[in-house]
């Protein structure tokens, strides 16, 4: 008997492209598994913590990279809550938000990936803001500082009128941008200013001695700043915004037209008030062909002003940090009084203090004690009384001025005797 093999070619081919496509149908089930559990696990991580982001971030090195990142993680999270509370975040609450490891504000914190190149780090990173724990310590933060105060001090020249040194248009402007802060404007320097008052004898402005009985602000722009400083100083402001706002009409666009080119700038400072440290000078620009001056005068302010107005609140972000370095002197007590009265300490634990530094004694024999803290002296001043008990001392407030404060420290009877 004999047995035959039938061998078909057709039959072969059949049967491997049937096992090709199972295979890549095999293929895409796999893939898309991985795609859908990567999505699953996204969705995961934000479902379970909604703080979760990725952003990227360059620096100097590795840790001012880190840093940025971490920066950018709170504006990504904080920033809808920061605007809708009114808060302006400076450079030293920020970096307390990205250093407080125990209170975890930033955690879980990974690089994803990270290049060097032309000697600076870029790396790709991830982490979880806890927004809920951050914002309650900004409102914390804010209990104890309040808004900034800034005084607002813009002078205006338009077109051919006389300078306005008070109550102008654009101090009003830019008292409606600015709603982060404290603001003093305007009114108070009819109501609270000393103004310069030019020596007759002399011809140069710039020997311009105060008058405490005049009442308006000098003309000149040395003299004007020197002025707002001295005022800004005196209501006990963090910053100045300084500067003078300046509008002239140019020539008819076209011939048989009545649109005329209107050029206008604002040149400015913004300033830390008690040291006179100036964060800021530049000048904006800005203007367009307007009808008549009043209307061109009117566009060219809202333009530069809202544009101006978040690059100041940038620049503060970055470069300005908030707080007062106090220097108290304390009269009517020994040294080791003071030593044993635990003050020292005591204003240490004071929520809004950074730092306190013993002087010893002064030439006058006072005790000299330096404090970095959030709050200004007079602040400082309440908090000392509201303890002086515990503390067996009854304080009495000789002179408050800005960041200096002396104070009258005796041993309360019985307590220490030393």
């Amino acid at each position: 008997m004999e047995i035959y093999f039938y061998h078909s070619l057709f039959a072969d081919r059949e049967n491997i492209q049937r096992v090709k496509s199972i295979f890549s149908f095999s293929v895409f089930l796999m893939l898309c598994s991985l795609t859908f559990g990567a999505c699953v696990s996204a969705d995961k991580k934000s479902a379970i913590d909604p703080g979760y982001v990725e952003v990227e971030a360059d620096g100097q090195n590795q840790i001012d990279a880190e840093r940025n990142a971490k920066l950018l993680m709170l504006d990504k999270v904080l920033g809808e809550f920061i605007e809708s509370n009114s808060i302006l975040l400076d450079s030293g609450t920020k970096e307390f938000l990205i250093q407080s490891s125990r209170e975890g504000f930033v955690r879980d914190f990974k690089i994803l990936k990270k290049n060097e190149a032309q000697g600076k780090t870029n790396i790709l990173a991830s982490g979880f803001v806890n927004a809920k724990a951050a914002g309650n310590a900004l409102e914390e933060r804010y209990k104890i500082l309040g808004k900034p105060k800034i005084l607002i001090f813009v002078s205006e020249k338009i077109g051919n009128s006389a300078l306005q040194t008070s109550n102008t248009q654009s101090e009003i402007k830019l008292l409606s941008l600015l709603q982060e802060f404290d603001l003093s404007d305007g009114n108070s320097k009819s109501r609270n200013s000393s103004a310069t008052k030019t020596d007759p004898k002399s011809k140069n402005s710039s020997n311009a001695k105060v008058d405490p009985a005049s009442k308006n602000p000098p003309n000149s722009e040395t003299d004007l700043f020197e002025f707002a400083k001295n005022l800004s100083q005196k209501e006990n402001c963090e910053l100045l915004l300084f500067g003078n706002f300046s509008v002239r009409e140019g020539d008819r666009v076209l011939e048989a037209s009545s649109l005329r080119s209107i050029y206008a700038s604002f040149q400015y400072k913004l300033v830390e008030a008690q040291t006179s440290r100036v964060l800021v000078s530049d000048t904006a620009y800005g203007g367009s062909p307007a009808i008549d001056l009043q209307y061109g005068t009117e566009k060219a302010r809202e333009q530069i002003f809202s544009q101006l107005v978040p690059t100041l609140k940038k620049k503060l972000s970055e470069e300005w940090k908030r707080g007062h370095s106090i220097r108290i002197e304390i009269e009517k007590i020994s040294y080791d009084q003071f030593v044993d009265s635990d003050l020292a300490s005591r204003i240490r634990s004071l929520k809004g203090v950074n730092s306190v530094l013993e002087r010893g004694k002064t030439e006058n024999g006072r005790i000299l004690v330096e404090v970095e803290a959030l709050f200004d002296a007079g602040r400082l001043y309440s908090l000392l009384r509201e303890f002086q008990q515990d503390l067996g001392l009854d304080f009495r407030n000789k002179e408050i001025n800005g960041n200096y404060l002396l104070i009258e420290a005796r041993p309360l009877s019985g307590r220490i005797e030393k």
